[in-house]
């Protein structure tokens, strides 16, 4: 990483400092999560739950729902149109 002479205001250097090591906790837990996402979609929770749960996405668990072929309980978003239909909007 490279160094540089900037030095933030106390304010915003107080929260940069708050967010870089929220940062690192999230990294530091992103194994473990996952690990316990797994089994808790193989126990048969959604997405949605564990979106709600852990603050993500559903589609982040979604794609690790797909990744361990466990069926969701909902269908994947459309990714093809029959011909003349373009899916997006005019």
């Amino acid at each position: 990483m490279a160094s540089s002479s900037y030095t933030p205001p106390e304010n915003a250097a107080e929260v940069f400092e708050q967010y870089r090591d929220a940062l690192a906790t999230a990294r530091r837990l992103k194994p473990q999560v996952r690990k316990l996402a797994e089994e808790e979609l193989r126990r048969g929770v959604t997405a949605g739950q564990l979106a709600h749960a852990t603050g993500e996405t559903d589609e982040v668990y979604r794609r690790i729902a797909r990744s361990l072929g466990i069926d969701q309980k909902r269908p994947p978003t459309r990714t093809s149109f029959p011909s003349g239909e373009s899916g997006g909007t005019s």
